[in-house]
C-alpha cells in the first residue's frame, strides 16, 4: 500500500473518521512492530 499517496487522498477528500492498520508480525516484536506502525500513521496523517 502507498501510505503517502493514501494519506493525501485522505487529506484531499477532508477525511475526519478512523483509520485503523493491522500489523502483522512475529509475535516476539509484536510491542517493536505495532510501534513502528504508529510511527508510520502519524507522520502520514499529518497529526
Amino acid at each position: 500500500m502507498d501510505r503517502e499517496e493514501s494519506f493525501r487522498t485522505l487529506r484531499d477528500v477532508e477525511f475526519d473518521g478512523v483509520v485503523t492498520s493491522c500489523v502483522f508480525a512475529w509475535e516476539e516484536r509484536a510491542r517493536e512492530s505495532s510501534e513502528h506502525m504508529l510511527e508510520r500513521v502519524t507522520e502520514g496523517s499529518g497529526v
